[in-house]
């Protein structure tokens, strides 16, 4: 999963991840991420640590133990 609120960010990194066979779920704000992380388990969790509202750090704690957080 990728979670930021820059679209070109999100576009260009999502698109590198699918170019190199990742099945990517992108998002651009933390609390969408969460809501889909209480249904779905990514391998990893990639995320934008400064977003308006509720960023990174804060989806991080929120997930803990959901994803691999980087």
């Amino acid at each position: 999963m990728v979670v930021d609120d820059a679209r070109y960010v999100l576009d260009v990194v999502t698109d590198n991840l699918q170019c190199n066979g990742a099945n990517v779920t992108a998002v651009d704000s933390a609390e969408e991420a969460l809501d889909i992380l209480q249904r779905e388990r990514p391998d990893v969790l990639l995320s934008d640590l400064s977003m308006p509202g509720k960023g990174g750090y804060w989806l991080g704690g929120s997930a803990w133990g959901s994803a691999v957080v980087l």
